[in-house]
């Protein structure tokens, strides 16, 4: 009986104490670097739903242009004896993003076009713990640009749904470059790899994250005004 009690008492402290690797990560990714990544990796003795949690401290803003930066990290839940599953996410300070697994991998990287302060360092952090986050009113996300884009009159932008990432909602605000542009004349489609249209609406009226249909593998926002260009800007609604 004595050895069983120990053993379970073992097991509950062990429940804080069972990464093999240390489970948290601090370094530096560069502005317009995307071959420097910072990578963290850790393994547990059974598998149950863990977060991580990141942090990122931004680069100086010296200028009006100077510390825009584009962060993300591939994380990686893996069972023994089973898959992996992936989620690709935009991290600042506060992201958090769960799933089931025995290991998770985590690597944070940097896509930012460049333009914005080249080779300016910033600081990412990343740890994880077992036991799932609070629910949120929205879920982690992806950014599909650093900033916005233009759509000329009557123009098209179309995007790939990026795989293997987890993605499962999408939000489009577009906008009026001028006064003489509103309302906003503006219609998003999700489509299929035949071109075939499985969802289409408003974003004007659907303001918030869409769900993406499944058998999705575009999606394309359609400028219907015939003299007046729009910005548009894309955010990935990812699970998790």
């Amino acid at each position: 009986m004595k050895q069983v009690l120990a053993k379970l008492e073992a097991m509950a402290v062990g429940r804080f104490n069972r990464s093999h690797n240390a489970p948290n990560k601090q370094d530096d990714l560069i502005i317009g670097d995307p071959i420097t990544a910072v990578q963290m990796q850790a393994e547990f003795l059974a598998a149950e739903y863990l977060t991580v949690q990141f942090d990122v401290i931004p680069p100086p803003a010296t200028s009006p242009t100077f510390g825009i930066f584009d962060a993300v990290a591939d994380v990686s839940f893996t069972v023994e004896g089973g898959g992996t599953v992936r989620r690709t996410v935009s991290i600042g300070s506060g992201t958090t993003i769960s799933g089931p697994g025995q290991n998770c991998t985590v690597t944070m990287r940097d896509q930012s076009s460049g333009l914005f302060g080249p080779g300016t360092p910033y600081t990412v952090t990343c740890q994880v713990a077992p036991g799932s986050h609070p629910t949120a009113a929205a879920p982690p996300t992806l950014r599909g640009f650093p900033t916005f884009q233009t759509v000329a009159a009557l123009g098209t932008l179309t995007l790939t749904i990026p795989p293997d990432a987890g993605i499962t909602s999408a939000q489009v605000v577009v906008s009026a470059t001028a006064a003489a542009a509103l309302p906003v004349q503006a219609i998003v489609l999700q489509q299929n790899g035949g071109g075939q249209i499985l969802k289409q609406y408003d974003p004007q009226v659907n303001t918030g994250f869409v769900t993406i249909t499944p058998g999705s593998t575009t999606l394309a926002v359609s400028n219907l005004n015939a003299a007046n260009a729009y910005r548009v800007q894309i955010t990935w609604g990812v699970d998790g």
